[in-house]
This record gives structure tokens, sequence and C-alpha cells, in this order.
């Protein structure tokens, strides 16, 4: 967990990073385009960190969100697509 508050702390995106359990909203705004992109840069470092480097979930209790959606492909590996139409068929076959 050291990397998240020097990741956070990067990409001037969240509050208090030393804290034992950051908090998750952020406090940058979304008004501008520099705003959106840091918050998409800090996104895609973050994702990249536990999906590839960590081999982890990018979920946890919840189902891929607007937020997620987009690094399916990068936790695994087949684009989302194909992969549900192979498990779709393997139930119907069954």
């Amino acid at each position: 967990m050291q990397v998240l508050p020097t990741l956070w702390r990067r990409h001037q995106s969240y509050t208090d990073p030393g804290a034992p359990d950051p908090p998750i909203p952020p406090v940058q705004g979304f008004r501008t385009p520099e705003e959106v992109q840091r918050f998409h840069e800090m996104f895609d470092e973050l994702c990249y960190i536990v999906a590839t480097k960590h081999s982890g979930s990018l979920k946890g209790e919840h189902g891929t969100g607007r937020n997620v959606a987009p690094y399916v492909e990068m936790e695994w590996g087949e684009p989302p697509p194909r992969v549900s139409c192979d498990c779709i068929a393997a139930v119907l076959k069954t």
C-alpha cells in the first residue's frame, strides 16, 4: 500500500494520502480538461500497478462500472465482448 500515497501525491488527486485508510473521494475538480486529464493519468497508472504489475483485480465487491470498463482488457487480456460470447456459447452448449 505504500505505492498509493505516492501515486496520489504525484497526481495531486486525493486528500490525506498518509492516512492509514485514505479516503477515496477526489479533491480535484473535473471542470477543466486539465483536471480531467490528471485524473485519467492517475487512474491509468493505478490500474497498471494493480492489474499488470501485481496481477490483481480491479474490482472488489462491485462489478465493472464506467471507471473500470476501459481497463478490463488490461486485467483479463482478451477483449471483453469476445470473452462474454465464449462464456455464453459454452453455457448454451451444455
